[in-house]
């Protein structure tokens, strides 16, 4: 064992490139300027003494430059975000105020139509019953007209002109009932005198 550290010693010396006994007394050998063009090549040093690579100062100030920069678009979406969101809750409370009010528009709307259709159609009967009375009403003036008339003429007394002519101009159903109905009267009336 103790002569196997000195022979691992002096492996990894030849390894590492030391000789025992020789000695250099000339100068260090000179590198060929292709080996120097190819060593400058592979350093991150320009021949004029400025790195093509940043250093890792300068790639720390880009990095920070950048991550200031994203930190204030981060600020400035989270803040539009944040406005977003409060004009979209502002927005569902007055859609919700909107929403009640068109519901009781709606129910307030249906009822004034209700009442708009029960209204008409109590317009209608009652233009019905008038215009059907209105009728009635002339058919029984002209009526009494004609039997008045046939009662003056019974009694002998003038009649005018005027009155036949107005029983004549009518030219409704009810008028021509109502006279016959009168004519029956006056016959009746006749008779009575006659005896």
């Amino acid at each position: 064992m103790k002569r196997i550290v000195p022979v691992a010693l002096a492996l990894a010396l030849v390894a590492s490139g030391c000789s025992f006994g020789s000695r250099r007394d000339g100068p260090a050998e000179a590198v060929p300027p292709a080996d120097q063009a190819a060593y400058l090549k592979e350093t991150a040093v320009a021949p004029d003494g400025k790195a093509d690579t940043p250093t890792a100062v300068e790639s720390a100030l880009v990095w920070s430059e950048k991550y200031a920069r994203a930190v204030e678009e981060i600020t400035r979406r989270d803040q539009e975000n944040r406005r977003l969101a409060d004009e979209n809750r502002q927005l569902g409370q007055t859609i919700a105020g909107l929403r009640t009010e068109l519901a009781q528009a709606q129910k307030e709307l249906q009822d004034a139509n209700g009442l708009l259709i029960d209204v008409r159609r109590a317009n209608d009967r009652w233009k019905a019953d008038v215009l059907g009375y209105r009728d009635e009403m002339r058919g029984a003036h002209l009526a009494e007209l004609d039997a008045l008339h046939k009662v003056l003429r019974l009694l002998g007394g003038e009649v005018p002109e005027s009155a036949p002519a107005a029983s004549a101009a009518a030219p409704t159903a009810t008028a021509a009932q109502g006279a016959e109905t009168a004519g029956t009267a006056s016959e009746g009336a006749t008779g009575d005198a006659g005896q």
